[in-house]
This record gives structure tokens, C-alpha cells and sequence, in this order.
């Protein structure tokens, strides 16, 4: 299970990989979500922006140009 309060071996969003690989994005206070970044992606629900973070169903967006972004990311862990 992840810990939110515990950003020990996450960075920072800024320094994410932006080419479609599958990572862990979190941010303490929405939680962590197994995500890529996807540069066509929109949803005009909560944003104008084109580019964001899609879940690896496609179920979910999470866009970083709301106060409401990820702000850490880590590899995905493979067990």
C-alpha cells in the first residue's frame, strides 16, 4: 500500500517521463494512480489543456494545470 503522507523516493511532477511510460502519479491529498503521460489527451470537463496524465484504462484523466495535479511521480515497481 502507499503511504501519501510519505514522499520519501518520489519526485517531483516537473521531472516526470513524458514519452508514454506507465508510472505511478500521486499527489497526498487525491491519492496514487498507475498513469501515463499522454500528449493528445483532453477532457474539456476540467480543462482546456491538451496533454495530460491518462490511466492505463483510459478511465481517468489528471490534468497539471489545475491545483488539483499530481505533484509526485516514482516508477512503477514490477513484482
Amino acid at each position: 500500500m502507499i503511504d501519501l503522507n510519505n514522499t520519501e523516493g518520489w519526485e517531483p511532477i516537473a521531472t516526470a517521463p513524458r514519452d508514454g511510460s506507465v508510472i505511478w502519479v500521486m499527489d497526498p491529498d487525491c491519492g496514487a494512480f498507475l498513469m501515463r503521460w499522454s500528449a493528445s489527451t483532453t477532457n474539456p470537463m476540467f480543462s482546456d489543456a491538451t496533454g495530460m496524465w491518462l490511466a492505463t484504462d483510459g478511465s481517468l484523466t489528471w490534468c497539471e494545470d489545475t491545483d488539483a495535479g499530481p505533484t509526485w511521480w516514482r516508477a512503477q515497481i514490477l513484482q
